[in-house]
């Protein structure tokens, strides 16, 4: 039950995060354009107007980083779910083999 949830998960937010990296990176690739148009300038001001291209995407790019990080998680979580249930089955099994033991040094006596 824990896989398909975890699939019907991960899809939706996989193709999500295809998509906004895409725009992130065209974002990212207009606002070196409009740079590229300026004089270059390695003070303070020149880098501040650089980060201020960035601006009218953050939104975007905030998005991108909340999406990659929810799938990260979302993966994450489907192995922690997959290594719980194979400890619980370890787990029964050895209890399960010293219970036998135990009844078999009783039935051996």
């Amino acid at each position: 039950m824990v896989h398909t949830i975890d699939m019907k998960l991960k899809q939706p937010i996989f193709y999500l995060q295809l998509i906004l990296v895409v725009f992130s990176s065209l974002a990212f690739i207009f606002a070196n354009c409009e740079a590229s148009k300026g004089a270059f300038d390695l003070t303070a001001k020149g880098f501040q107007y650089y980060l201020s291209l960035f601006t009218p995407y953050s939104v975007l790019f905030a998005a991108t980083f909340i999406v990659i990080t929810a799938h990260l998680a979302i993966e994450r979580l489907g192995l922690m779910a997959d290594q719980t249930r194979t400890t619980f089955q370890v787990s029964n099994r050895t209890l399960w083999i010293q219970t036998v033991r135990d009844s078999y040094e009783e039935i051996r006596t």
